[in-house]
């Protein structure tokens, strides 16, 4: 049976110059008050269906970004992705971040790019003394890393050549397949990445959540640094694409906790919020003022509580 490759994407389309239009907004991105995983949390939901060939697929996108040191040369792009197919499983799935870098902007025919297996990210970076770099790295622990570096010259240096169109077998080969170096020939050239992991598969209704940390530093040391404490950041937080206690209209984290919980409801649901002991003692009862509201619990003792009766 012949092999069908689609993908669905906004990046640079057949004629080179313009971008595929494959993905439509559901929800806009938009700041979260208060801002509760980060300094800056931001939330959007998209899919494929304007594509000519979709997938059916559904993205929630969150982010986060941190304003002071260590956590402040990065930021954290998670995709939430569902196959909302009625009846197709998607096989060797692939999710990536397509990078045209130019670092800097003036001199971007002389980039280079290279892949540290230790944090999985693949970076790019100036040559000239002094030169900025700019890596992508996976976070998520689901599937292993995929990184192309693409020469972004005329015949693409033996690699995918981008120059004339990229094309969907071309993108999809750029998601599922490594090529750790480019711009290795003199001082540099033009370079594009490609940061992927995968594959997946993805019965219907089934989801997988990916997530990336775009990272900037003035050396290659800082940026495995940065790289580093990213992974650490990521790790220990807690998002409503990984919160422990959840269904369809309603969410609660971070379970267990330390001080606080967040409860997030799609529509208002609740008016009131009750939390109890296990033996069905009343300690906390408070109106909601909001679909995204946080309570703090730090003045009460370790224990195992409930938002809801839960017994004879």
């Amino acid at each position: 049976f012949p092999v069908t490759i689609a993908v669905s994407d906004c990046v640079r389309g057949m004629n080179g110059s313009a971008s595929d239009a494959d993905f439509g907004n559901i929800e806009r991105i938009a700041l979260q008050m208060p801002s509760l995983s980060s300094d800056f949390d931001t939330k959007s939901k998209f899919n494929d269906l304007i594509s000519t060939s979709p997938l059916s697929i559904e993205v929630q996108q969150n982010t986060y970004a941190w304003a002071i040191i260590p956590n402040h040369q990065f930021v954290v792009w998670e995709y939430h992705i569902t196959n909302k197919h009625a009846t197709d499983t998607l096989k060797n799935v692939y999710v990536g971040i397509f990078a045209d870098w130019d670092i800097d902007g003036a001199t971007f025919a002389q980039n280079r790019s290279a892949y540290d297996v230790a944090t999985k990210m693949g970076y790019s970076f100036c040559t000239n003394t002094g030169g900025k770099y700019g890596g992508i790295k996976l976070l998520t622990h689901a599937a292993l890393p995929n990184f192309y570096a693409v020469d972004h010259v005329s015949g693409g240096y033996g690699g995918l050549d981008l120059a004339n169109g990229f094309t969907t077998k071309e993108k999809y080969i750029s998601l599922s397949t490594n090529r750790y170096f480019a711009g290795l020939n003199g001082s540099g050239n033009d370079v594009i990445n490609v940061m992927g992991t995968g594959p997946f598969l993805l019965t219907p209704g089934q989801s997988v959540t990916v997530a990336f940390a775009i990272i900037g530093a003035d050396s290659l040391s800082n940026l495995l640094s940065a790289a580093k404490q990213a992974q650490i950041k990521y790790d220990g937080l807690v998002t409503t694409t990984n919160s422990s206690e959840k269904n369809d209209d309603w969410t609660i984290f971070p379970n267990p906790t330390k001080r606080n919980i967040t409860i997030v409801q799609k529509d208002d649901m609740f008016q009131m919020v009750e939390i109890y002991t296990l033996e069905g003692k009343l300690i906390l009862s408070e109106q909601t003022q909001s679909l995204h509201q946080l309570f703090d619990l730090s003045a009460y003792s370790e224990g195992i509580y409930s938002p809801y009766r839960d017994w004879e």
